[in-house]
């Protein structure tokens, strides 16, 4: 998995690393899809990291985003400290989209794939009930 440092660097992370990280209770993890894109869930990152965790700060450093390719989708996964979740939670509603509990799945011929990383800690963002894209 590729982790994103300080300045927009993408290096890659170790299986043992990435798992151990996952392993951290004191953090929550949250799913959405970067390409093709989810309407909101870029601006979502972007408002939670600009408003809370601002870049070039002590604070950025407990914004950690994540990106892979699963099912040949790009995902992003942004974890931060679990008592903060709130702050994701405003950031997905002013983007409108909803935290969904657990992860994405995806349904092909030959059976349900649930994305890598899953824990009870790790949600997705889903467009909200009535959201524009949805009356294309």
């Amino acid at each position: 998995m590729k982790i994103v440092k300080d300045g927009g660097t993408m290096i890659d992370e170790s299986p043992e690393d990435c798992q151990r990280f996952f392993a951290n209770e004191g953090f929550i993890h949250y799913v959405g899809m970067l390409n093709p894109p989810r309407p909101g869930v870029l601006d979502c990152f972007q408002t939670l990291e600009n408003s809370y965790f601002h870049p070039g700060t002590p604070r950025n450093h407990l914004f950690i985003l994540r990106v892979l390719e699963w099912m040949d989708i790009l995902w992003g996964v942004v974890s931060i400290p679990i008592g903060e979740k709130h702050l994701m939670e405003r950031s997905a509603q002013l983007n409108r989209l909803k935290v969904a509990d657990g992860v994405p799945t995806m349904f092909v011929d030959d059976g349900a794939y649930h994305f890598p990383v899953s824990n009870e800690r790790v949600f997705t963002l889903e467009n909200i009930r009535g959201h524009p894209i949805y009356h294309l």
